[in-house]
């Protein structure tokens, strides 16, 4: 089997590492398609071959035109995308690739809804797993307002975001603003601080349940508990397993209704006793 894995050229490409890594060993030929090649897994032993594509933010035709062409050329099997934005622009141009190779990546609608925050947390809260109430912050007029109902401290996040980037816990309402007036107004697939969300802090642990779903179907699924994340509202990079199954079903709950496909990390808070 050959596979193309689609990703950026991030300093940073943990999660490519990872799959390179983990199908090179399987015995899977290997290929890493990227706009640069200058992060850790390009230069894994495990990678048969490179492929130069354009920056998928740049320019997004261009960008899956020269994958196309690049799965033709190469008769590759599978497209695995293991970025935000590669997974993104594969989802919504999946129909293109049908009978050229094949990809688990989720329908268009349910991807749209997971990469924006509010939208996911209205959407848990109507099949009945609990949010923290969260607020959309258009301006600081809306911020007035917001501020009668909220008791500190909150989170403050981006709309549309990955990493932890942009997120702060934040004490009082001085803190609140200048945070506020500090973030950028920038906005695109993967991070949108056009309109914040501040969200009702709770004091507890990230517990995390990862899956991989067939339109839907969760064929498995383990849970974690993150013992250190960087920065400090971000990834986990020191996790311990755990055996939560309340988790699995709120989870399978959410998967389902989306119709998720590929693989998943829903993510959890547990209060603190």
């Amino acid at each position: 089997m050959k596979v193309l894995i689609v990703a950026t050229g991030e300093l940073d490409d943990r999660k490519t590492l990872c799959a390179v890594r983990s199908l090179g060993r399987a015995g899977v030929d290997v290929t890493i398609a990227s706009d640069s090649f200058r992060g850790r897994s390009f230069h894994s032993r495990f990678g048969k071959k490179r492929v130069r594509l354009p920056h998928p933010s740049n320019d997004a035709g261009a960008f899956i035109d020269a994958l196309k062409r690049a799965v033709e050329e190469g008769a590759y099997d599978v497209l695995v995308p293991t970025t935000d934005r590669t997974t993104v622009l594969l989802s919504r141009h999946q129909a293109e690739f049908q009978g050229i190779a094949s990809m688990a990546v989720p329908p268009v609608e349910s991807g749209e809804i997971c990469k924006d925050k509010w939208r996911l947390a209205e959407f848990a809260s109507e099949i009945g797993i609990p949010v923290p109430e969260t607020f959309s912050v258009e301006n600081e007029a809306a911020l007035d307002d917001i501020l009668k109902k909220l008791c500190f401290p909150v989170m403050l996040k981006p709309r549309k975001g990955a990493g932890g980037v942009g997120a702060h816990i934040v004490h009082c309402e001085d803190e609140l603003r200048r945070a506020f007036r500090q973030l950028p107004r920038d906005r695109d697939d993967v991070f949108d601080f056009s309109a914040p969300l501040l969200q009702q802090f709770v004091d507890g642990d990230v517990h995390e349940v990862n899956a991989l779903c067939d339109h839907g179907e969760v064929r498995v699924a383990m849970t974690q508990k993150r013992l250190l994340r960087y920065p400090n509202c971000g990834a986990g990079i020191y996790n311990e397993s755990t055996d939560e199954p309340d988790l699995v079903d709120s989870a399978v709950r959410l998967l389902s209704a989306l119709g998720w496909h590929g693989p998943v990390q829903v993510e959890f808070l547990r209060e603190q006793d």
